[in-house]
């Protein structure tokens, strides 16, 4: 618990600084590619939990195309700029949250949890952790779905080793996934409708990614 809350408190300030100096590029800007291919899945209504939004702009389209979105962030800048930004938008909700941590929500709160890099900065047992909340946070057959960085990303390998696929570089903590380490987090919970690899691009660079869309099973 030491080791992950000392990391957890290094990369709040390491991400607190990049939004206050605004370095996140013009992609920040836009809706993402993932975003778009999520949204075609959900159902009208859905009410949408993202994890991790940075600054805000997937939320922002999903709220703009109709759905009720709560965003939330570790970093207290990310949120406060935000809330300024889309102000404007009603069904868009943003808070401060670490996901770290178990989750502020009654079970079966959310139609679909939305998580665009934002599940690989933690240790294997925290991110686990983090799994079983978002199961439990699900309403049967909700969906799931994240991108993460693969262990076939350039950066893969590179900075201090902390455990396994997990290595920091600058000040930036990464959890590569693979493949199996995705099924592995998803468990039984989870039937898989997309697992996929690959690269793209992400603020001009090329990363490998892996890419999950999966449904909660209903419960037993």
């Amino acid at each position: 618990m030491g080791k992950s809350k000392e990391i957890f408190e290094d990369q709040q300030q390491h991400w607190e600084g990049i939004y206050r100096s605004d370095r996140q590029g013009a992609e920040a800007n836009t809706p993402t590619e993932f975003a778009a291919e999520v949204l075609s899945l959900l159902p009208r209504g859905t009410t949408i939990v993202e994890l991790g939004c940075g600054k805000g702009n997937d939320a922002a389209y999903f709220a703009q195309h109709g759905y009720s979105v709560l965003a939330i962030d570790f970093s207290q800048t990310a949120i406060q700029q935000n809330r300024e930004r889309y102000r404007h938008l009603p069904t868009l909700t943003f808070q401060v949250a670490n996901i770290g941590q178990p989750f502020p929500w009654e079970s079966s709160s959310f139609g679909a949890v939305y998580a665009r890099l934002s599940l690989h900065y933690f240790p294997d047992a925290v991110t686990k952790a983090i799994f079983r909340e978002i199961y439990r946070i699900l309403r049967p057959e909700g969906r799931l779905a994240f991108l993460c960085k693969s262990i076939h990303d350039p950066l893969y390998g590179q900075g201090e080793k902390i455990e396994q696929d997990m290595f920091m570089k600058e000040g930036h903590v990464r959890h590569f996934f693979s493949e199996d380490y995705a099924k592995a987090c998803l468990g039984e919970g989870f039937k898989v409708e997309t697992l996929q690899s690959g690269t793209t691009s992400l603020n001009s660079r090329m990363a490998g990614f892996v890419k999950v869309i999966a449904r909660k099973r209903a419960e037993r």
